[in-house]
């Protein structure tokens, strides 16, 4: 009786197959997969005493292979009777109870469009499978997906160095390092991841314009952002990019965009080493009181170098004076705003809104505002903006 139902299971099996190929025809490839179906089947016999068997049948099981690995209507109708041969060996192969059967059997696909699922299951061939689409399943988002922690770090180099702000000749100062504006362009980046989590650093710095401009470079700025146009009466990515493209034009005015300059030799030695000038924004320690946000900043970096960024700002960079003036407290700020750059950018940003007279070429309108570099950051901004992998990247 079990034979029977065995015998019946597998002539299914073989018609099922049959059938879907002649619906099928020449556009399911995936059909090849089915030698592993054999073999699969012929890795469970039901007894020892059925191996022979199987050997003696191994030349009419191959001799299927070519039919199978490209199988047509009218190859499919001429193997019939090598199929039907073969019912008694396959059945020898199956388990004594059909509870034991291979799951490829006992799950028979109850529509054609399930099978090419099924065999690519099935299959242990070496051979490259073709993955069959499950309209069922949503599309994954189309962003890039980040490799070895670095494909949006090289992307938005990428965006800076071909741009033409890494090609604007500076007023004084000539061609930028293309490691500053890479640099720049990549605190810009985390600057904006900052702000989708709403920390208060990233508010201190995307807020709208306060009018005051006395303290914040936004507002003593503002007429010359509205002719490129720049919106700062808003808070968010706009006043933030604005903000960062005024920055830029500044870390060129103090340094010339080196990441590792050291003290302003001219204002002389006489003072402590907290009033000490360090890095591609000259800012001392004694700016550090002037809000909690900038002691945090500072602790997160000291504890997290790795986002220092030094080996894209130094790229191109010739630092002129990278001595250390004094010691303490002052002189290890110095020392660290010039081995982190990423966070003397996010430092000098967070004092241009709060405290922007600690920077002369601010008062004094020197640091230009380049509309090439606006550009630029505002494509960065769209990265950021459309891709949601990116700021895990940046971050």
């Amino acid at each position: 009786m079990k034979r029977a139902k065995n015998k019946i299971l597998i002539s299914l099996f073989l018609l099922s197959i049959t059938g879907q190929a002649f619906a099928m025809g020449s556009k399911i490839p995936q059909m090849a997969n089915l030698r592993t179906t054999l073999s699969t089947l012929g890795k469970a016999p039901a007894s020892t005493d059925s191996i022979p068997t199987t050997s003696n049948q191994l030349p009419a099981l191959l001799s299927l292979l070519p039919i199978l690995l490209n199988p047509t209507p009218l190859s499919i109708v001429s193997s019939l009777p090598t199929l039907i041969n073969l019912i008694p060996t396959l059945i020898n192969l199956l388990p004594s109870s059909t509870s034991q059967l291979p799951t490829l059997i006992t799950k028979l696909p109850t529509s054609t469009s399930k099978l090419p699922t099924v065999i690519t299951k099935a299959t242990t061939s070496t051979r490259p499978i073709t993955s069959v689409a499950d309209p069922t399943r949503p599309e994954p988002p189309s962003a890039i997906t980040p490799t070895n922690g670095g494909a949006y770090i090289d992307q938005i180099k990428t965006i800076a160095a071909d741009s033409t702000c890494a090609n604007y000749s500076w007023k004084n100062r000539g061609k930028a390092p293309v490691g500053y504006i890479s640099g720049v362009a990549l605190s810009y980046a985390r600057s904006l991841c900052r702000l989708k989590t709403n920390s208060t650093l990233s508010q201190t710095m995307s807020a709208a314009s306060s009018g005051n401009a006395t303290k914040d470079a936004i507002a003593h700025y503002q007429s010359i952002f509205a002719a490129l146009p720049i919106s700062v009466t808003t808070a968010g990515q706009e006043p933030l990019r604005a903000l960062y493209t005024l920055g830029m034009g500044l870390g060129m005015r103090e340094s010339s965009g080196s990441y590792c300059e050291g003290w302003d030799k001219s204002a002389g030695s006489n003072r402590s080493s907290s009033a000490a000038e360090a890095g591609a924004f000259q800012t001392s320690y004694d700016s550090i009181a002037s809000s909690p946000e900038l002691s945090k900043l500072y602790a997160e970096y000291k504890a997290s170098p790795e986002n220092c960024l030094q080996d894209v700002f130094k790229q191109g960079a010739s630092c002129g004076s990278t001595s250390i003036l004094g010691s303490g407290a002052g002189a290890e700020y110095q020392a660290f705003n010039k081995s982190c750059p990423a966070f003397a950018t996010e430092y000098a940003m967070t004092m241009l809104r709060i405290q922007r007279g600690h920077y002369g070429p601010i008062n004094r309108k020197e640091a230009e505002v380049v509309p090439a570099c606006n550009q630029m950051l505002k494509i960065v901004q769209d990265l950021i903006n459309n891709d949601p992998y990116a700021c895990q990247d940046i971050i």
